[in-house]
């Protein structure tokens, strides 16, 4: 049943009127839509297909646009509790560009909030930037209005660069009039804050609640005439723009979001206790955004630590040729100065099987590595894939990570049968001292696991694995916090749906928990992917290493500017060891584009 906050015209009915002096007076407010985002689990996608459940009402279902961007539940909350309503919270809603709602075939899409409705309203949400670049729209109200540009009637948005923002009410009035009001640009990234904006046929309010013990403060106001344009059978938006062109999209939280039919006194919003007196958020560390470390152009990466040093092995920044592909190493002391080897690590044309399949061009891609009793294994894909070639999987041994690595002889494996041999990685178990070889994907889009011979250049056996939700290619294992984390791939590597997501087990060849994306294309960032986690066994902090390109098109990153490019981010477990997803930037970064130092 939709909440009410009642009058004191105790001899009104539900939903009737009172007529006094020619002034129509409603009887109540009236919740038209009240979305908690309670229904899920930190890590869980908010939908099922393309659907989300009802809101409180019972009423209201909320749809995703992209199911490659849905949004997902999180358990970083305003308060743990509503002081309004006394109910609990425990998560809310994380969006990371380009994830949005909307309101399909929902009942408040036809009400009238208007001069011949309720010519009032009051939107209330609770949000935390952790990502800014311009714009981010938090909720709104889409339709075509008359004489006006492809404005919605009604926008709640932040504005700012770097760290700071304003927070701004945006409406086309009963009058058809664009009205505005915008808060002092003193919100940070990382907080949380509750809103409430009003509308009635005279003013325009906006309210922030910093929780910081003050309460509700009226930050801006202005006149205007009628409460909203009388726009009816729009939907409402959650996280982007508007009118059939999404934009400005957030990148964030957003909790507790109601819309109610009349225009609220602070003393009646969601975090306003009863009766008077304010909340205060809890204590928390300082927020800090996590700046990414951009590296060079290149792909797939696969990082490690070895002998006081960070490596990495890439496709691309490799003398790549039709006959011999060329492959390198990398290495950082700070993972911020990277030095590519001065010779290569191995060459195709030292490696006679891979041209016993009679293919003209080979590629050499998706490398690892694995190290054991001090000696160093690399691990590489060979192309094509084709009907009657299918792409193999090779090993090289050497006594140092920075090469020369010398082939064992023979494919590791190889494809076929509808199975793509790709993308190897090597896992040291920590737990029982097994290593164990991950590959496949792509077309086919299976996983297979297999435990390694002691040698490291044979396999002892296939250990059957059931491939994980969102699977694609480019899986990585790693273990902390007493789990097993295998991600992976999801998507096209070359269009933007390329992403990385998760699965957890107790075992590491599952059974997989699937615990939701950590990586997905922005507004201007595309296919972040092909990643790989490393460990400072220094400082215990984790880090993810993946490629991406950079194009407001979406577009495939061969035409983007630079290409693929690497990049590294330090990553955050939260309290139940979830991996925080990771909002991509640009801020602070070196010029990516200029290549690595050559000893």
């Amino acid at each position: 049943m939709a909440s009410k906050n009642l009058l004191t015209l105790g001899a009104l009915l539900s939903g009737s009127a009172l007529v006094l002096c020619g002034l129509v007076v409603p009887s109540h407010a009236e919740t038209r839509a009240y979305w908690r985002f309670e229904d899920g689990a930190p890590g869980e996608y908010a939908a099922i297909g393309k659907k989300v459940g009802a809101d409180s009402t019972g009423q209201n279902p909320l749809s995703v646009a992209n199911r490659e961007t849905r949004p997902f539940y999180n358990g970083d909350v305003p308060l743990s509790t509503v002081p309004q309503t006394d109910t609990p919270n425990r998560v809310a809603i994380q969006l990371y560009y380009a994830g949005d709602f909307f309101t399909s075939d929902a009942p408040i899409n036809t009400f009238d909030f208007g001069t011949k409705g309720s010519n009032a309203w009051t939107v209330e949400l609770s949000f935390k930037i952790t990502s800014l670049d311009g714009v981010s729209r938090l909720f709104g109200r889409d339709g075509v209005t008359p004489d006006v540009d492809t404005r919605g009637p009604l926008q709640i948005l932040v504005n700012g660069t770097g760290d700071k923002f304003d927070v701004r009410a945006e409406i086309l009035d009963g009058s058809n009039t664009f009205r505005d009001v915008a808060s002092p640009a003193n919100y940070s990234l990382g907080k949380w804050y509750n809103l409430a904006a009003t509308g009635d046929n005279s003013t325009l309010k906006l309210y922030i609640d910093a929780l910081d013990g003050k309460g509700y403060q009226l930050v801006a106001q202005k006149a205007i005439q009628g409460a909203l344009n009388s726009t009816t059978g729009d939907v409402f938006s959650l996280g982007r723009g508007f009118n059939r062109n999404p934009t400005d999209w957030t990148g964030g939280l957003l909790d507790e979001v109601r819309v109610s039919d009349q225009a609220l006194s602070p003393s009646e919003f969601l975090f306003a206790k009863p009766g008077g007196g304010t909340v205060t958020a809890p204590p928390t560390a300082p927020f800090v955004a996590p700046r990414p470390i951009k590296i060079f152009s290149g792909a797939d990466p696969h990082a490690a630590y070895y002998q006081g040093k960070y490596w990495l092995y890439i496709t691309g920044q490799n003398d790549i040729g039709p006959k011999n592909p060329v492959l390198y190493a990398f290495s950082s002391p700070d993972l911020k100065n990277w030095t590519k080897g001065a010779q290569p690590i191995l060459q195709f044309k030292d490696i006679p099987w891979i041209y016993t399949d009679g293919q003209d061009w080979h590629g050499g891609w998706a490398p690892a590595s694995a190290e054991k009793d001090g000696k160093y294994y690399y691990y590489y894909s060979v192309g094509p894939q084709t009907g009657t070639a299918p792409s193999r999987l090779g090993v090289a041994i050497g006594t140092s990570p920075a090469g020369p690595f010398k082939d064992s002889g023979k494919a590791l494996f190889t494809g076929g049968n509808g199975f793509e041999a790709i993308d190897p990685m090597v896992f040291h178990d920590p737990k029982s001292d097994n290593y164990y070889l991950y590959a496949g994907g792509s077309a086919g889009s299976k996983l297979r696991v297999w435990e390694m011979a002691p040698d490291m250049v044979n396999l002892a056996r296939e250990i059957p694995v059931e491939t994980p939700s969102q699977f694609t290619e480019g899986a990585f294992m790693h273990y902390a916090n007493g789990q097993y984390y295998l991600s992976y791939s999801h998507g096209g590597w070359n269009n933007p749906t390329y992403s990385v997501h998760y699965a957890t087990s107790q075992s590491p060849t599952g059974p997989w928990q699937y615990r939701g994306p950590i990586l997905q294309s922005d507004m201007t960032r595309k296919g972040p992917g092909h990643h790989s986690f490393v460990e400072d066994p220094r400082t215990g902090q984790w880090y993810i290493v993946y490629h991406r390109w950079q194009s407001p098109d979406g577009g495939n990153p061969f035409k983007a500017p630079g290409g693929r490019s690497l990049d590294i981010q330090p990553i955050t477990y939260d309290i139940t060891g979830a991996i925080v997803p990771i909002a991509m930037s640009d801020e602070g970064i070196p010029n990516w584009l200029n290549p690595p130092q050559t000893k």
